[in-house]
């Protein structure tokens, strides 16, 4: 397993590396980023890029039919 140090001192697990995707890049959330906000585990990031902007939406995790 991948353990860094942030930049805050807590340890970060895994890899937040995006992947991208037809409709933008997507994040695995980790366990933390998915308690924090409060959505189900591995739930998933997806960032739109466009004209110099970022937005971003929180999506339920993918499931097995997927």
């Amino acid at each position: 397993m991948n353990n860094k140090k942030s930049s805050r001192g807590g340890a970060m697990s895994g890899s937040l590396t995006p992947t991208k995707a037809e409709f933008g890049w997507v994040i695995v959330m980790t366990p933390e980023m998915s308690r924090q906000a409060g959505v189900a585990d591995n739930s998933l990031i997806v960032l739109h890029l466009a004209e110099g902007k970022v937005s971003a939406e929180i999506l339920p995790p993918a499931t097995p039919e997927m």
